[in-house]
């Protein structure tokens, strides 16, 4: 994790030196008032897209879809919600992430507990109880996909 934040870090810096360049860019140029605001909208713009793009790479670091980690000594096994929280960050109108805690269960391994990050519909909401397919890393039961 601590790769991950020194890139935060240093995407954080880029956008701010980028931002004050422009700033000082506009205050020392004969640009018209109106095409100044233009810019500075369009730089407010790029900003939240950067914000956005550096969350995601944050909140999902290592993420591994099913199939690669089956073929890398996944374990399949169902996994049941048990606790549901809401993170506060949504993607868009309609899409939130939300904190699953979930038991997850296999043939070959012990029961266990974990907590995941996950993207999920306001339209198709998940409930405590649900169960669903998912593979595992025996190794580190924090590496978890969903398995279609």
């Amino acid at each position: 994790m601590k790769t991950n934040a020194n890139f935060g870090i240093l995407v954080i810096l880029m956008v701010a030196a980028l931002y004050g360049a422009t700033m000082i860019g506009l205050e020392y140029s004969d640009i018209a008032p109106a095409e100044k605001e233009n810019i500075v909208i369009f730089s407010v713009i790029g900003f939240i897209i950067l914000v956005l793009i550096l969350v995601k790479l944050l909140v999902y670091p290592k993420s591994m879809d099913a199939n690669s980690l089956l073929q890398n000594g996944g374990v399949q096994g169902e996994a049941e919600i048990i606790n549901i929280e809401d993170t506060g960050v949504s993607a868009g109108d309609i899409k939130y992430i939300v904190r699953l805690t979930v038991r997850i269960t296999s043939q070959t391994q012990p029961p266990f507990e974990t907590s995941l990050e996950t993207l999920v519909s306001r339209v198709k909401i998940p409930h405590i109880g649900d169960k669903f397919a998912v593979v595992f890393d025996p190794m580190d039961h924090r590496q978890i996909a969903l398995f279609s």
